[in-house]
This record gives C-alpha cells, sequence and structure tokens, in this order.
C-alpha cells in the first residue's frame, strides 16, 4: 500500500489529485488535524499533489502545492534447479538463482546451509544434501529483500531422485582340468558395466 498523511487544523478540507486513493478528494482532516491517504495493491509508483485547502468555518482557503511520492519496489523472485538424479550415498544440490543479497527460506531437505540462505554477490545460493538414500524434495517458502523490506511467497519445488546402487553376484564353473577352461559368470542388471582384475579373461 502507498501510505499518504496530511496534517493540518482540524476540520479544515484538503484537495488532492494525481492517485486514486481512500477516502477520495476531498478529505476533511481528523481531530487530531490529520487525514491519511491509501492507495492499496500499487504496482506502479504513486504521487499524490494536494491542491487547495479550505477552513470551513472562515471560508479561508490557501492553493497547495505539496507533493509526495511512494516508489514501488519489484518483488523479489527466484528460479530454482537441482542434479535431478544421484546415485546412493551421493550428494542432491539445489541451485537458487535471484537477485545478490536476497534472502530465501526452503523446508523439505536438512540442507547445508540451514534455511534461511543469502543469495551471494553473483545471485546464487547452493544448497548440498550430502550422502542421501532416499529421494529429496526442496520447497522454497518465501524471499525477501532486506533493502526495501518486499517479500513474496514462494512454491518452487524441485526433486533430486536417488537411483539405487547397481549389484552383481559372481560365480564360476569352480575347477577345470589342465588346459581347460575357466569361466566366470557376472549377473546383475543389462547395461550394467563391470571391471574385474585378477585374470586375463
Amino acid at each position: 500500500n502507498a501510505v499518504f498523511t496530511i496534517n493540518g487544523t482540524a476540520g479544515d478540507i484538503v484537495d488532492y489529485t494525481g492517485i486514486v486513493g481512500s477516502p477520495v478528494s476531498p478529505v476533511t482532516l481528523d481531530a487530531s488535524g490529520t487525514a491519511v491517504i491509501t492507495v492499496t495493491g500499487v504496482t506502479t509508483d504513486q504521487t499524490i499533489t494536494l491542491t487547495n485547502v479550505t477552513n470551513p468555518t472562515t471560508s479561508c482557503s490557501g492553493t497547495l502545492n505539496n507533493t509526495e511520492t511512494v516508489t514501488i519496489s519489484a518483488t523479489p523472485t527466484v528460479t530454482l534447479s537441482s542434479n535431478t538424479t544421484t546415485c546412493s550415498g551421493g550428494n542432491a544440490v539445489f541451485t537458487i538463482n535471484g537477485t545478490a543479497g536476497d534472502i530465501v527460506d526452503y523446508t523439505g531437505i536438512v540442507g547445508s546451509p540451514a534455511s534461511p540462505v543469502t543469495l551471494d554477490a553473483s545471485g546464487t545460493a547452493i544448497i548440498t544434501v550430502a550422502g542421501v538414500t532416499t529421494d529429496q524434495t526442496i520447497t522454497l517458502t518465501n524471499v525477501t529483500n532486506p533493502t526495501t523490506s518486499c517479500l513474496a511467497t514462494l512454491n518452487n519445488t524441485e526433486a533430486v531422485t536417488i537411483s539405487a546402487t547397481p549389484t552383481v553376484t559372481l560365480s564360476s564353473n569352480s575347477s577345470t582340468c589342465s588346459g581347460g577352461n575357466a569361466v566366470f559368470t557376472i549377473n546383475g542388471t543389462a547395461g550394467d558395466i563391470v571391471d574385474y582384475t585378477g585374470i586375463v579373461g
């Protein structure tokens, strides 16, 4: 909200232009000599100009040219990404990008650094969950610009899916006659790649 405060003599009537405020022009100053004009839900700068003040008892009036501006600061925004998948025991890594210095709160994971995080000079924060064995989902809840105090509610989510560690079994023909073949059989998931040592096979 853009809020403008007029102070003067109780009962005086003031005309204004430039904004669509509440109460509308003209306004009567209250018993304390004040009127508060509010423009709600502003998205652009708001400038009020006082044009006239009248004392209704004496009918004296004066021309005014008082102006005041409320500057609208942009609502902070962020983007969120992750490494999408990792092997069991690996790290889930989430990257937040936005405006340097903004502060972001998150839930859903036990990450490092902990929530809230401040975006660095490049506008980035990297949240790491080390040694994961289950899927990890982060949810950003809000972002605050500490300079303007503007805050935005967030609902960005990103997940890292944990892939199972591949396993194999190994068997052989156990024994063979001299000059015969030694045969080793590896069983696992189709397409998996297995390294071995100890033989020239």
